[in-house]
């Protein structure tokens, strides 16, 4: 059981930030926990694998090929104090819901009440039962909105980075649902702290190498992401490299990508939730690209 609502620290300045910027497979075991508004949660067994379907499940009304059916997925952990003014934005926002449902928000294990607090914004909320990494936190959210019937998704960070204004314009962005829409930051003019812009130029030069086209920003969390191609292509890759190895496969694939200019939101020290370690996981992903030749597979 969930631990009994606590009041909501930190969420006004998050919400004021947001306000200001306005232009605005089955192959799963689950368990029901109930929350405290009678409302219940799914609970995910460790044991399952997400992100195994090849396709969009059969069982679901067709859709036509040119429908853009999108949902927003925000994969969570220990983000108690900013998920509950991000879902409800995004709810207020979001154009369309697929199968009744707008917002996906995958906990992947917190130890706080980022699921409660997600859930009672008025979120679709899957939990993992201890923390797997984002790489799977994302094939869990991918594989439930395939569920719903959704052909593209827009992953969103909890961490209040990404402004839900952008989050919505990608939604509606006039691309095909093929497309991999990727967000493209200015850090500069954000005022990123140092050893961001260095880890992501370090890691658009390796990304745009291998790919042999230019990336400006290989590793923004705020994308886009044409579900049926994702889930065929099968990248096993874990934690923060996922997303890394997810863009080489779209180039080696030949897949339409485009990028729209975004904003970002950098919190004051000590108030934001990012567990990105720019040292380690900028690292691990220059691995990921000089080893690409051989890891990255084609798709059918």
């Amino acid at each position: 059981m969930l631990a009994a609502k606590q009041p909501r620290r930190g969420e006004c300045g998050v919400a004021a930030t947001w306000a200001s910027n306005r232009t605005t497979p089955r192959r799963r075991s689950a368990e029901q926990e109930p929350l405290n508004n009678g409302a219940k949660l799914r609970v995910f067994d460790d044991s399952a694998r997400f992100g195994q379907i090849a396709s969009l499940p059969e069982d679901l009304p067709e859709q036509s090929p040119t429908a853009l059916l999108c949902l927003a997925l925000v994969p969570a952990y220990n983000a108690a104090e900013t998920i509950a003014p991000l879902v409800r934005e995004l709810l207020r926002l979001w154009p369309h819901a697929v199968s009744g449902v707008k917002v996906l928000v995958v906990d992947d294990g917190s130890d706080d009440e980022t699921a409660q607090r997600a859930q009672l914004a008025g979120a679709t909320v899957l939990r993992h039962p201890r923390n797997r990494g984002k790489a799977d936190a994302l094939r869990t959210g991918f594989a439930e909105a395939a569920r719903l019937g959704a052909n593209a998704i827009v992953t969103v960070d909890a961490d209040g980075q990404h402004l839900p204004t952008d989050a919505a314009r990608l939604a509606t962005y006039p691309a095909s649902a093929e497309t991999l829409l990727l967000g493209v930051r200015d850090l500069v003019t954000a005022k990123a702290p140092r050893a961001n812009r260095f880890g992501n130029q370090v890691s658009n030069f390796f990304v745009s190498l291998y790919a042999r086209r230019r990336f400006r920003d290989s590793q923004c969390g705020l994308r886009r992401y044409p579900l049926e191609r994702v889930l065929s292509a099968d990248v096993r890759t874990r934690g923060y490299a996922y997303e890394t190895d997810l863009l080489l496969t779209a180039a080696r694939n030949h897949w339409s990508i485009a990028d729209l200019p975004i904003d970002v939101y950098y919190p004051p020290a000590g108030h934001g939730s990012s567990h990105y370690r720019q040292f380690k996981d900028s690292l691990h992903i220059v691995w990921r690209v000089a080893i690409s030749p051989i890891t990255i597979r084609p798709t059918q």
